[in-house]
C-alpha cells in the first residue's frame, strides 16, 4: 500500500458474491490501513451498495456476481 500514491486509488474485484471474499477483506484492510478509505466506484448507480461498493447479483442482474470496492489514499 505504500506505494500508492496521495489521492491515489486501489481497486478490489472480485467474480465473487460472497461476504467473506469481499466486504469482510475490506473491513480488514481498512481496520490495518487507516489512510485508506472506500470512494464510490464510477459505474452505474443500480450497483452501488449502501457501503459504496459495487455488486452484481446473477438472479437480480442477468449477468455473473461480481464485487468492486474503490479505495482513496487520502493525502
Amino acid at each position: 500500500m505504500k506505494n500508492i500514491e496521495k489521492g491515489g486509488r486501489l481497486i478490489y474485484s472480485t467474480c465473487s458474491i460472497e461476504r467473506g471474499e469481499n466486504e469482510d477483506v475490506i473491513d480488514r484492510l481498512l481496520r490495518l490501513r487507516p489512510e485508506l478509505g472506500v470512494t464510490r466506484p464510477t459505474v452505474d448507480d443500480r450497483f452501488v451498495t449502501s457501503e459504496g461498493f459495487a455488486r452484481t447479483f446473477p438472479d437480480r442482474d442477468d449477468m455473473d456476481g461480481f464485487f468492486i470496492a474503490q479505495l482513496t489514499r487520502t493525502p
